[in-house]
């Protein structure tokens, strides 16, 4: 996510990638205004259906998040639009945001956890996703992805001359070890190692034995290519998705297991919209977990609930239902709280 322009009570932001979505749906509520460039059919004087590109501002009524299009769809009226004579105020239209959309967002009120979620999104961009590495017995190339681009982190090459077989194994142990340091050095939770031919098996089974942690992260996939060739090869591989949202999951996961132990011995956590209520009344919560469906059901209500939140220092969390961990979560009523203290 990117602030292009920041004068509060009005902000333009240009969302990046999906996982920015994910945030402008938390952000975006009714009766908020959106304002960006966007696209109106008319009919000609032929009859036939035309679309114009126009700019318009609207007061919004609906957020719906097109997780499968890629699109973040915002319905309301009309308030404002240019040229006027292409705009009917007062009418409804809908504004497709997607990644590349740049638009400005005005609130009557900004909540601390509004802004929270905008610098999550910022700071998740810089934040790497994913290393990737391209190698065979010759190169290994690595690049790290973050949600803003692709970076080079090492060239590295094998000294050794002739058939990987007959390569000295004192050189093949160098090759592989300078590898992994560069590896161990990133704090990427995933690993995707791609190329051709026996290398990247073998360098598995060298970390398997030589460096256990990084072992752990490492997903093999098959490219027919090293370097750079390599590393656009992986890009288009569907494994990319599926381990990102993996690492999502990963991470939610993990917080409602967290607040399971709790309620399971009895300890530091509570649950139910009123139990959790009472928690934030008394300044007890130190993690506040949200399902997106009841977020999405009772947005007025988790304002409420956030705002609190925001006033004694606690931290949220919108948690996807879409694994089992969330529908866990969902069977407790979509809202939970892990404790600083027993109330």
């Amino acid at each position: 996510m990117q602030v292009l322009k920041q004068d509060y009570p009005s902000i333009t932001l240009l969302p990046e990638n999906l996982a920015d979505l994910w945030y402008l749906e938390k952000i975006v509520d009714p009766g908020d205004e959106i304002a960006s460039v966007t696209f109106r059919k008319f009919k000609t004087e032929t009859g036939e259906s035309e679309r114009k590109r126009v700019w318009i501002k609207i007061r919004v009524e609906k957020v719906d998040f097109q997780r499968f299009s890629n699109v973040l769809r915002v319905l309301g009226t009309i308030l404002e639009g240019r040229p006027e004579e292409l705009v009917s105020f007062g009418s409804h239209h809908t504004i497709e945001i997607s990644p590349g959309t740049s638009f400005t967002l005005t609130k009557k009120k900004w909540l601390n956890y509004h802004k929270t979620m905008i610098e999550r999104a910022i700071q998740a961009s810089k934040k790497p996703k994913l290393v990737l590495v391209a190698m065979d017995d010759d190169q290994a190339s690595i690049y790290v992805l973050r949600e803003v681009g692709l970076d080079p982190l090492a060239e590295l090459y094998c000294q050794g001359k002739g058939k990987w077989k007959e390569v000295d194994e004192s050189v093949k142990l160098n090759y592989f070890h300078s590898i992994a340091k560069s590896l161990s050095g990133t704090d990427a939770p995933n690993i995707i190692i791609g190329g051709p031919g026996f290398a990247k098996e073998e360098f598995k089974e060298f970390c398997k034995e030589n460096y256990p942690e990084l072992m752990k992260k490492l997903v093999m996939v098959d490219v027919s290519s090293a370097g750079r060739a390599g590393i656009n090869e992986i890009l288009s591989r569907p494994e990319i998705n599926r381990v990102l949202e993996e690492a999502r999951i990963a991470r939610e996961t993990k917080l409602v297991n967290e607040l399971l132990a709790e309620i399971g011995k009895d300890g530091l956590a509570t649950y139910g919209l009123s139990s959790v209520e009472e928690a934030l009344d008394y300044g007890a919560v130190e993690k506040l977990l949200i399902t997106e469906g009841f977020f999405s059901e009772n947005r007025e209500k988790c304002e409420e609930l956030m705002q609190k939140a925001e006033q004694t220092r606690a931290e949220i969390f919108v948690v996807g239902e879409d694994h089992d961990a969330g529908k866990q979560l969902k069977a407790l009523g979509g809202v939970a709280a892990i404790l600083r203290f027993k109330i």
